[in-house]
């Protein structure tokens, strides 16, 4: 399996399914860990996974995006299922995020109701608005 550049730590995975999922390729680089944390993202539920933050080269990202717009396309019956961190951006903490350095910067509100839409909000809102995804289930 390709992992990319050595000097950059990256996630480590017995197999690319692991990194990309079901649709990826063997030939994508493993994420980047931008973020560490020697916390479980999940130790409520008995995960001992650390809850690093990872990113994907560019050109992964793309092709990621081109293969959720063709499933999305050739879908009878979209669900948008979403979690907290989806509007994270827009300054409503969630609770999975651990890594001291992360790198998401977040807006600083004094309520939610002073939250407004995130970019990822809007095109969920466009794709039911043209429907193409007929329920969105947010965590």
């Amino acid at each position: 399996m390709k992992r990319g550049d050595r000097r950059v730590p990256r996630l480590e995975v017995k197999s690319y399914y692991e990194a990309h999922g079901h649709f990826g390729s063997d030939m994508w680089p493993c994420p980047r860990i931008v973020a560490e944390s020697e916390e479980a993202c999940r130790k409520d539920q008995g995960n001992t996974i650390k809850a690093n933050e990872y990113l994907d080269e560019p050109e992964v990202v793309l092709a990621k995006v081109k293969k959720i717009a063709e499933l999305i396309k050739k879908a009878k019956f979209c669900v948008a299922y979403t979690g907290a961190g989806l509007s994270r951006s827009s300054g409503i903490p969630d609770y999975a995020s651990k890594a001291p350095n992360t790198i998401i910067k977040i807006k600083s509100i004094s309520t939610s109701l002073n939250a407004v839409p995130t970019y990822a909000h809007r095109v969920i809102t466009a794709l039911e608005r043209s429907g193409y995804v007929h329920y969105y289930v947010r965590e």
